[in-house]
Formats: C-alpha cells, structure tokens, sequence
C-alpha cells in the first residue's frame, strides 16, 4: 500500500510540472487550474499513507490550510452588483455598489480584488483590477474577460443583479505619492491591461483637480496611451446614459487621452499589431454599438487608428519634461519591452526615470 501510494505521488509531481509549462497553460488554463487543485489535494493523501514520516508534515500543513482559510474569509465581504454584457465585445462590466466610503477605504488604484459568487454550485472567480470612481458615484467597477459560453451568457442576461464576494485587496499599491511629485507621469496600457492603468491614472488626474503633489505641473504633465483592437475593448469606460453628467468624458478626466485602435489598420500595421495585442487580444468583431455612438462615448480623448509608434511617445515626453518622468506600463510582453528600451535610451543619458511595469498573470 505504501510503495503503491508513494509511486502515485511521483506520478501526482510529475502531472503537476508538466501542466505547469507556459505550453499547456495558455493551451487550456482550465486544465492547468483543475490539474493543480485535484493533484495538490490528493498528493496530501498519498504522502499521508506513503509513510509515518512525513505525516506530522501533513498534519502541519493542513493546519496551515485552515488557518488561511479563515484569514480569506475574515477578509471576505458579500455586496450585490449588476453585470452588463458589453456589446460588440467577450467582456463584462461588474459594478458593485457600496453602502458606505468605510468600504470603499480599503481598496486602492492598481490593487486587485477575488470575486466569487458565494454559495453558487459554481462560483464565478475572477481576479480583477480596483478601478474607482469619481468622488460623485461610490460604486466600484471591474473590467473582466468572460469566455465564449452560449450558456453563461444567458444566465448572466437573465440575472444582472446578483450576490457577490469581494475577497482583498491584494497586492502592493502603487505609489501615487512618488508619482505625483514627477515633472509627468506617462501611463501605456494594452488592451485588458488597462484595467490597472486606468484606475492609476484616474487617481492621478483626481488628485492633481484637487490641488495635490505637484501642482504646478501644467495639463501636459499627465497622460495616457491605451491601444486596444477594438474601440469597443475600451467601452468599459465609456459612462452609462444616466452618468453623463457626471462623467463626461472618457475617463471622468480632462487629462490627455489618446485610445489607439489598430484592428482596424491596414497595411504594414496591420502585421505589427500581432505583436503588439499578443496573448490579450480579445474582441473580434465591432458590431452592437453604432459607430456614432462610440465617437461620441469617447469624447475628451484622441482616437487613432493603427500602431501607437512608443518610441516617438516616449521622446515628446522627455522632450516636455525637464526633471523627472514616470512611466508605468501594462499590457502585453513585446509592448513592455518595447517600452522598456525606448525609455533605458533617456535614462542613460542621465534622465530620472521612474519605472513600473505591472503584468498580470493567465
């Protein structure tokens, strides 16, 4: 029983690293994450009933298990939010209203929340970006990718209001203080990887309204770059109808904004967009919200079409500012190394540079 149970935990490992490859998890990540939760379970009985040994081991890990288990739940909180299924796109937007700012205290731009459906048969989990709104509206919405599920999607039109588990923050905030001392801040997002650089650069432009940091930084000290396949990708920030007078523009800002949409360029852009949108390309068609509709949702922003050329952006920013510059980046691996070595060519000629590049994980 023993030599049997010990030869099924060397299988268990081996299962487990060979799903662990980049291969398999961007293959299926649906079998990288059952792999992981169904062997790391049942290697705890295998070892358990290999040998007396490594059984106190067992015995102090699951400890260990309940112990962070109630931690997760004590820092759990239950809200109910509505869901939109947004047209044109594989996207939902989730808005969870809060009762008071006391809930609102604890999240900060940049941090990311687990959200689950509690006591579903089948929860609904999904690691998302804090993005907060304007002072006026204490709601607090999230972007997420949702997969192409008939079944899903009818569930979610059926149901838009539903309970939610708010599980966080996580994660270390960005340091907005550092940021807004900065001559200017130039903030570049691909696609979903703007759900960490829009709530950033809100709560810069926010701050800088009310007098904060720098505040003799002109309007050109702030800026944000967001390329996207799709100008429906970025739909998630347009304001809903009955916010219009409080959000009206793109972001709620009057802060330079410039959405580049380069699915729609043609020619020699069109070949260098793969790199740009690599594995976090998400909308494949434009159709459910009018073209009219759209321009004037992204009103108080720039819209190009095709590639943003980073290496020019990064030379007018350097250009525009004399002291120091921040720039923070979120998006797919080429665009940040890309960014990356646009932005080393000022920095070895003796410009003060602040740094962050964000990656989210599959």
């Amino acid at each position: 029983m023993d030599v049997a149970a010990g030869v099924c935990a060397c299988t268990a490992i081996l299962l487990l690293v060979l799903t662990s490859s980049r291969v398999v998890s961007h293959w299926n990540y649906r079998l990288f994450y059952t792999a992981h939760v169904v062997l790391s379970s049942l290697m705890v009985v295998l070892l358990f009933l290999h040998t007396h040994h490594v059984r106190k081991y067992v015995v102090e890990m699951l400890a260990a298990r309940v112990l962070d288990e109630l931690l997760r739940r004590s820092g759990t909180r239950k809200f109910c939010g509505t869901i939109d299924l947004l047209p044109g796109t594989n996207l939902v937007r989730i808005t969870v209203p809060l009762p008071s700012w006391r809930d609102a205290r604890g999240f900060k731009p940049g941090q990311h929340v687990h959200l689950g459906r509690p006591l579903a048969t089948q929860p609904l989990h999904r690691r998302l970006a804090a993005r907060p709104r304007p002072p006026a509206a204490p709601r607090r919405p999230h972007a997420a990718r949702r997969h192409r599920a008939p079944g899903r999607r009818r569930a979610l039109e059926a149901d838009r209001r539903i309970p939610l588990s708010i599980e966080g923050p996580y994660g270390r905030p960005l340091e907005s203080a550092a940021l807004r001392d900065c001559d200017h801040v130039l903030v570049v997002a691909g696609s979903v990887g703007a759900t960490f650089g829009v709530p950033v650069f809100r709560s810069l432009a926010a701050a800088r309204k009310r007098g904060a940091g720098n505040v003799e930084v002109d309007r050109g000290g702030l800026s944000f770059v967001w390329a996207v396949r799709h100008l429906t990708e970025a739909s998630w920030t347009f304001p809903k109808e009955s916010e219009r007078s409080e959000q009206p523009s793109l972001l709620g800002m009057d802060e330079e904004v410039t959405l580049y949409v380069t699915g729609r360029a043609g020619g020699d852009n069109a070949v260098a967009d793969a790199s740009l949108s690599g594995g976090l390309e998400l909308g494949e068609r434009d159709e459910g919200l009018p073209e009219q509709q759209l321009q004037r949702d992204a009103q108080g922003s720039v819209v190009k079409l095709g590639r943003p050329c980073l290496r020019s952006i990064v030379d007018q920013t350097f250009a525009a500012a004399s002291g120091r510059v921040a720039v923070v980046v979120c998006g797919p691996d080429a665009m940040v190394e890309e960014l990356r070595a646009c932005v080393n060519n000022w920095r070895t000629k003796g410009r003060h540079v602040l740094w962050h590049a964000e990656k989210f994980t599959q």
